[in-house]
């Protein structure tokens, strides 16, 4: 049985990829402080992420076992003394919806 609906289902989808999005790049942000900032329900996002067998526990785990091996094996990572460039994403088009209130039709990012 499915109790999330498939709007918040994506929602919460797309607020996972985001937090680990910034546990990759080395962020330390709580779930609960993330999702405030992306404006997502924590009560439910704690049990999409519980429902799907996912675990920050296990995302920060992974995290650093990955810096790990890359201080260990620097050649398949990049040196410190250079920044990766990431080009900016273009921000999906907003549309109106009946409320007059603008709506995204995907996640950001």
């Amino acid at each position: 049985m499915n109790e999330f609906t498939e709007m918040a289902s994506k929602r919460y989808q797309c607020a996972w990829r985001g937090y680990e999005a910034t546990i990759r790049r080395g962020g330390s942000a709580k779930l609960s402080s993330y999702c405030d900032s992306v404006h997502v329900n924590y009560n439910g996002m704690k049990h999409w992420v519980a429902a799907h067998g996912l675990s920050v526990r296990h995302l920060r785990r992974r995290n650093s076992r990955r810096k790990i091996q890359i201080e260990e094996n620097p050649v398949g990572g990049l040196p410190d003394m250079f920044v990766r460039f990431m080009p900016p994403t273009p921000m999906p088009l907003a549309t109106m919806n009946s409320r007059g209130r603008r709506s995204r039709s995907s996640c950001p990012g």
